[in-house]
């Protein structure tokens, strides 16, 4: 082999090397180093955790308690009636129960339409002691306004008759005792209703009159006349039963215009 051919040879070497080289750098350029993922510990399942660590398919901060079976983190339980589950110890006490002791216990269930008289479950609710629990389901720890003319900004007892839910009236002299509207001011047919109000067991539109004995709404105001032998002036109501025209004679008793 001459020296030409030795030439021609290691130069070919060199141009090989050199792709080679090519190949892997371009190869590298392309490749970015993985970021890896913090482990996340487990829980320890006694006591409150140290801070944060997988418990199931949840993740518990600091100070929370650790029930894996349940995948849950929840805080210690309060001294009273729990209204969220919580943890008593090592035990998880639901809704509605009281830890004691380490273990969860359950209260009595409220009588319906009464005060209570100790903490107990309305309808799976809690329900303080001196509230009242509706045969709804609801449980109210406030007294409603005893002026029926107010307007209830939130859930309330009235009387001792039921729960009033915001925007109600309440009237605890009623069966019915609370309302949508406020009860009318003038409930002997004398002043027109300013607005909706209850006139017995009616409603009045704004304008009308109310004669709350007989539970009746008139366009026309009640009769001034006290004698069947008066006539009247004005178109009026007699009795809340039938309307009188200017002339007529009013007899209240019988509610007839003659």
């Amino acid at each position: 082999m001459n020296i030409l051919n030795v030439l021609i040879i290691l130069i070919g070497l060199a141009a090989l090397g050199c792709g080679i080289a090519a190949l892997v750098t371009s190869g590298n350029r392309h490749k970015s180093p993985g970021t890896p993922h913090p482990v996340l510990l487990s829980c320890n399942e006694v006591g409150a955790v140290k801070g944060t660590c997988g418990c199931g398919h949840a993740t518990c901060q600091k100070g929370e308690f650790c029930f894996a079976k349940d995948n849950v983190c929840v805080d210690i339980c309060p001294d009273a009636m729990t209204n969220v589950d919580c943890a008593c110890g090592n035990t998880m006490c639901k809704i509605g129960q009281y830890c004691d002791a380490g273990k969860c216990t359950s209260p009595a269930t409220c009588e319906v339409d009464k005060t209570t008289t100790s903490d107990c479950l309305c309808s799976g609710h809690v329900c303080k002691a001196g509230g009242f629990c509706s045969a709804t389901g609801a449980c109210a720890d406030a007294m409603c306004s005893p002026d029926t003319t107010v307007r209830q900004t939130k859930l309330c007892v009235c009387g001792n008759k039921g729960v009033c839910h915001s925007g109600e009236y309440c009237d605890p002299s009623r069966e019915d005792a609370c309302m949508l509207s406020p009860p009318c001011v003038s409930k002997d047919g004398s002043g027109a209703a300013s607005g909706a109000c209850v006139c017995g067991d009616t409603v009045c539109e704004k304008g009308w009159y109310c004669h709350a004995d007989k539970s009746v709404c008139t366009e026309a105001p009640a009769c001034n006349a006290t004698s069947v032998t008066t006539k009247v002036t004005k178109a009026c109501s007699c009795g809340g039963n039938e309307e009188c025209n200017p002339g007529m004679y009013c007899d209240p008793i019988k509610g007839r215009c003659s």
